[in-house]
Formats: structure tokens, C-alpha cells, sequence
């Protein structure tokens, strides 16, 4: 896509500043259009590997409980709060946060599976029973760091005219 800029009537300083504007809008927008899909993606493989594989065990006896999984449960898009934003200084953020609700409990699940929240963690089945903390968050950083996003944001602004290179 060409890009047709008239920079004739500006000093160098604010032609830079237009020509920096641009891009940075076009790779806020790269950015969003590669991070939603990554992001949901990740986090519903470090839901079903850190939190729902953990109750697979015969020995669990919260093998029981019904998930809701993608029905309303915590590896559901849906309850997926995933924010894109530009910072002042120009950082591109990319934030995504699980928003999903206890069935009949007053507190979230994220707070109760990764920190323990809302109850006496100590003395709960699952301390005992399994590896801790069931942090997905960091597993859904791990992955998002891991699915090569720089380059698919890169083929992005190479595709809107931008010439990138690096890693």
C-alpha cells in the first residue's frame, strides 16, 4: 500500500515527527491485528495445561467438578479482558487479563487459581495434591513470547510498505 505524503511545507524536524506518527499508528494496528489471536490462543493452552490438566489425575478428587471451559469457564474468549494500547512514550502494550467468576462465588478464578486468594490456600486439597502456583499467566507469556509475533508484525508493515528488518 503506498503511502503519499506531502512534506514540502515542513521543516525536517516535522516531517520526521509525521513520518514517525505514521508508522507508529500502522504498528499499533499491525500489533492489534497479531496479538488478539495469539493471545487467546496462549492463554487457553496455559489454562488447559497449567489448570485443567491438574485435575486429570484418578487421584484428584476434584476430577468431578464439571469445567466450563469454553463455556463460560476460564478458557473462554469471552472472559478474556485483552487490551492494546500505545503508551506516551510510544511503547506498544499488549495486556490480557482473565475476567472469569466463581459459579456462585464472589471471586474471581484467576485470583484464587494463580495466588490462592479467597481461601485458605494452606490448608486446601489442592496445595496438597499438586504442583503450584497453577500460574497460567506466566504460561500464557511464555507462549506468546514463544509464537514468534515480532515476525508476523513485521510481515504486517512490510506488506502496508514499511521496509522492517530484524529479528
Amino acid at each position: 500500500m503506498d503511502r503519499i505524503v506531502d512534506l514540502s511545507n515542513l521543516s525536517v524536524a516535522q516531517a520526521a515527527k509525521v513520518i514517525e506518527e505514521m508508522f507508529m499508528a500502522d504498528l499499533l494496528e499491525c500489533f492489534k491485528e497479531i496479538f488478539y489471536d495469539i493471545a487467546v490462543q496462549s492463554m487457553q493452552v496455559a489454562v488447559h495445561k497449567d489448570v485443567y490438566a491438574k485435575y486429570h489425575s484418578t487421584a484428584s478428587p476434584y476430577r468431578r467438578y464439571v469445567r466450563r471451559k469454553e463455556e463460560g469457564g476460564l478458557s473462554d474468549p469471552r472472559n478474556f479482558d485483552i487490551q492494546i494500547y500505545r503508551e506516551k512514550n510510544g511503547n506498544i502494550i499488549g495486556y490480557v487479563k482473565n475476567i472469569t467468576r466463581g459459579v456462585g462465588k464472589a471471586y474471581e478464578l484467576d485470583a484464587a487459581i494463580v495466588y490462592g486468594d479467597q481461601y485458605d490456600w494452606l490448608a486446601s486439597k489442592i496445595y496438597r495434591l499438586q504442583p503450584f502456583p497453577r500460574d497460567f499467566y506466566q504460561g500464557t507469556i511464555d507462549r506468546i513470547e514463544d509464537s514468534n509475533w515480532v515476525y508476523k508484525v513485521r510481515r504486517l508493515m512490510n506488506q502496508r510498505g514499511w521496509k522492517t528488518t530484524g529479528k
